[in-house]
C-alpha cells in the first residue's frame, strides 16, 4: 500500500480506539455484591418465591455470561446508597424478557418489564442497550432484582450510572458507531456504482458481503432494531438468525471471486463453493428451528467457514497471488474477530470491550483494507487494458509496415531498386482511370483513317 492509504487506515484506527474506553460503566462506582439463581427451564417463581429461595448464589462479577442455555436467571443486588446513582444499564441487546423489579423494604416499588420480544417503544428509556431508571434514594433499604431469560445466549452485562452521566459516555459511542456504519455504507455505495459501471461480478458479491456484516453487526448490537423495524420483534428475531449464514454465504463467494480460484485452484474452489452452499442451505433450514437452535447452528456453521477464509489467503499468497496479501490482513482480522465474538456468546469467552465489538473491528479492518484491494486492482485492469491497447496498436502498425514493405519490393527491381513493368502498368492504368476521354481521342482519328482507306474515291468532288 502506499504511504497514503497507510496513513487512512491509521486514521481509521485511531478514531475506534477510543471505543475501547467509552460507556463501561460509572468509574467511580463499585458494583455492589451480586447473587444469583438459575432455574431449570420451565420452572417459574414468583418474587416472594425467588427472593425467599435458599439457592443464591454469590456472582464473581457484574457481567455474567451464560452461553446459549434455556435456564432462567434472577439477580439480586442492593440499590446503591448514592443519591446520584439513578439508572441500570444491562448492555446487551438479545434478551427476550427482562423483568426489573425495585424493592424499598420488602415492598415493590418499581416493576418494570422488556426485552426483544416486545416492541421497542415498550422500553422506558429508547436505548439499544437496556435500561431501567430508578429513583435515587441514599436512605431507604433498597433491592434490584432481575428475572432473565431468553432463547439465545443469556449473558448480562450490567452497570450503575447516573442519567447525564451514561448519556455523556454513550454519545461518544454513539458517534463512533456512526463512523464504523458511515464506512461500511460508503464502501457498500463505492463498489456498488463500480459494479454498475463496470458490471464485474466480484463488486456485487463484495457489496452483499458487506451488507450482510453492516446487518450482522447491526442486529448484534441492537441499532437494527432500533431504527430498522422497532415495531417489529419477530421481525428482529429473523434477522438475527438470517444474517450470519447470508454475511458468510457472500462472503465465500467473493473470495472465490476475488483470489480468481476457479482458475488457480479448482480443488480449493471446491471446497469453496461447498461451505457457500451449506450456508444457503442454512438458511432456508433457519425457517423449520426454534431460534436457539438456528442461532447455536449459524453460528457453528460460520466458525469454519470463517477459518477456512483465514486460511486461503496465505496458500494463495505463498503461491504468488498479487491480490492475496491484502486478502489475508482483511479476512485475518475479520476471522479473528468473528471468532472472539462467536466464542463470547458460547460462553467461552467473558465480556469486554475485545469480545464485545470484536466482529465491528475486524469488520472495519476487512472493509477498508478490502475496498483499497479493489481499488488497486481496479487501477492494475485498467493499466493492463491500456498496455493491452497500446500492444495491440504496436502490433497493427507493424504488419501495416510489413505490408508496405511487401508492396514496395513487388513494384521495384530488388536489383537496381528501379520501378518494374507492373510499377509501370499501374501508373499507366492510374492514368487512364482518372482520364477516360483521352483514350477516347486518340482512337477517333485511328477510326476516320480506317473509313477513308475503305472508300478511296468518297472524297472526290
Amino acid at each position: 500500500m502506499t504511504r497514503l492509504q497507510w496513513s487512512r487506515v491509521l486514521t481509521v484506527l485511531i478514531l475506534l480506539l477510543p471505543l475501547a474506553f467509552t460507556c463501561q460503566g460509572a468509574e467511580s462506582l463499585r458494583f455492589p455484591s451480586v447473587e444469583f439463581l438459575r432455574l431449570a427451564p420451565g420452572t417459574q417463581l414468583s418474587l416472594n418465591e425467588a427472593s425467599n429461595s435458599g439457592d443464591w448464589q454469590p456472582l464473581e462479577n457484574s457481567s455474567p455470561n451464560f452461553g446459549y442455555t434455556q435456564d432462567t436467571v434472577w439477580f439480586r443486588f442492593d440499590a446503591p446508597a448514592n443519591s446520584k446513582i439513578d439508572m441500570l444499564e444491562v448492555a446487551y441487546a438479545h434478551l427476550d424478557h427482562i423483568a426489573f423489579y425495585l424493592t424499598e423494604n420488602g415492598e415493590v416499588t418499581e416493576t418494570i418489564t422488556t426485552g426483544d420480544r416486545y416492541p421497542f417503544a415498550q422500553r422506558p428509556i429508547l436505548n439499544r442497550h437496556f435500561l431501567f431508571p430508578f429513583s435515587a434514594n441514599a436512605r431507604a433499604d433498597r433491592q434490584i432484582l432481575l428475572e432473565i431469560h431468553t432463547q439465545g445466549t443469556l449473558q448480562v452485562p450490567m452497570a450503575l450510572w447516573n442519567t447525564q452521566t451514561f448519556f455523556e459516555h454513550a454519545s461518544v459511542e454513539e458517534q463512533l458507531h456512526a463512523i464504523y456504519y458511515g464506512i461500511l455504507i460508503s464502501v457498500i455505495f463505492f463498489n456498488l456504482c463500480v459494479f454498475i459501471a463496470l458490471r464485474e461480478q466480484v463488486y456485487l458479491l463484495y457489496v452483499l458481503s458487506t451488507l450482510g456484516y453492516l446487518l450482522l453487526v447491526g442486529n448484534l448490537n441492537g441499532t437494527a432494531f432500533q431504527l430498522i423495524w422497532p415495531g417489529s420483534p419477530e421481525l428482529h428475531s429473523w434477522a438475527a438468525r438470517l444474517t450470519v449464514p447470508f454475511a458468510v454465504m457472500f462472503t465465500l463467494l467473493f473470495s472465490r471471486s476475488f483470489l480468481r480460484l476457479k482458475q488457480t485452484e479448482p480443488a480449493l474452489n471446491r471446497i469453496v463453493l461447498g461451505f457457500a452452499a451449506m450456508n444457503a442451505a442454512m438458511i432456508v433450514i433457519i425457517g423449520f428451528l426454534d431460534y436457539s437452535s438456528a442461532i447455536r447452528l449459524a453460528v457453528a456453521l460460520a466458525i469454519p467457514s470463517t477459518l477456512l477464509l483465514t486460511l486461503i489467503g496465505p496458500l494463495q499468497w505463498a503461491r504468488g497471488n498479487p491480490q492475496a496479501g491484502y486478502y489475508t490482513l482483511a479476512w485475518g482480522a475479520l476471522s479473528l474477530g468473528s471468532a472472539i465474538t462467536a466464542a463470547n456468546k458460547y460462553g467461552l469467552l467473558p465480556n469486554n470491550f475485545i469480545t464485545t465489538y470484536g466482529m465491528e473491528i475486524g469488520s472495519s479492518f476487512e472493509a477498508i483494507l478490502l475496498t483499497l484491494a479493489l481499488a488497486a486492482r481496479l487501477y492494475q485492469e485498467r493499466q493492463d487494458k491500456v498496455e493491452a491497447r497500446e500492444a495491440e496498436l504496436a502490433a497493427m502498425a507493424a504488419r501495416r509496415s510489413a505490408e508496405l514493405k511487401l508492396i514496395e519490393n513487388s513494384l521495384h527491381n530488388p536489383l537496381t531498386g528501379l520501378p518494374n513493368r507492373t510499377n509501370f502498368e499501374m501508373h499507366v492504368n492510374d492514368l487512364i482511370r482518372h482520364a477516360p476521354h483521352t483514350g477516347a481521342d486518340l482512337k477517333e482519328p485511328e477510326r476516320r483513317h480506317s473509313r477513308a482507306s475503305r472508300h478511296p474515291f468518297s472524297g472526290a468532288t
